[in-house]
């Protein structure tokens, strides 16, 4: 049977290891509350980062999209300032092309307006020279109307002025080409190419007189037609 000590050494033994599963109990609660705090502070740091990683994702591949668009954008930009670049290269070309047909049926026109005056003038005895010379000068004149007359027919066909001119202005045209063949026949006709006919009109007189009307309106057509098409003022 214990006695009085016995008992207070048991009560101690007991009490101390109490006091010690308490103590152990303590610690590892604050180690768990620790443990805790540090599981939850890394759990929202890995919760900021994730977020944060994914919003950085975001953006790069917003940019992306961005500059991809940028890109498209500056090449279709460059292709359309091509294409108009090309066109109005071409529609220059075309514009200088036009004009310089106008210019050379124009030119010619009057060229054989000019040879033909002075055909009518010197066959209807307006010259003033001696026979030989008035012959010499008709043949000189008969042969730039001729030549004036290919420069034209070469302009409409060979050149492309048929491609572009207008109805009016080739019938005109054609007008006075038609007009060239006929006094070429009359002129072939006569006994004296460069004979004098002051005295009596003969059909070559009109022919001459027939083919300068002719240069004329084609002359006039021309100019209309220059004017509208090269967009030309008046």
């Amino acid at each position: 049977m214990l006695d009085s000590q016995g008992y207070s050494t048991v009560y101690d033994a007991i009490n101390k290891a109490v006091d010690d599963s308490l103590r152990s109990l303590l610690w590892f609660q604050l180690l768990l509350l620790v443990i805790s705090a540090i599981l939850t502070s890394l759990f929202a740091f890995l919760t900021f980062y994730m977020k944060k990683k994914a919003e950085n994702f975001a953006t790069k591949e917003d940019f992306r999209e961005i500059l991809r668009q940028l890109k498209e954008t500056t090449r279709a930009t460059e292709e359309i300032k091509a294409e108009i670049s090309t066109g109005t290269w071409v529609n220059e070309q075309r514009w200088k092309l036009r004009k310089s047909i106008y210019l050379t049926l124009l030119e010619k026109l009057s060229e054989s307006k000019q040879a033909l005056g002075d055909v009518i003038e010197a066959e209807e005895g307006s010259f003033d020279g001696s026979e030989t010379k008035r012959k010499s000068h008709i043949a000189e004149r008969l042969q730039r109307i001729s030549s004036a007359s290919v420069d034209i027919r070469n302009a409409i066909d060979r050149s492309g002025g048929i491609l572009f001119l207008s109805g009016s202005a080739l019938d005109s045209l054609r007008e006075y080409e038609a007009a060239e063949e006929k006094r070429l026949i009359e002129l072939t006709a006569k006994d004296d190419p460069y004979g004098n006919v002051s005295a009596d009109a003969t059909s070559w007189s009109s022919y001459l007189n027939h083919q300068w009307d002719a240069a004329d309106r084609a002359f006039k057509e021309l100019v209309e037609a220059a004017k509208k098409d090269l967009q030309l003022r008046s």
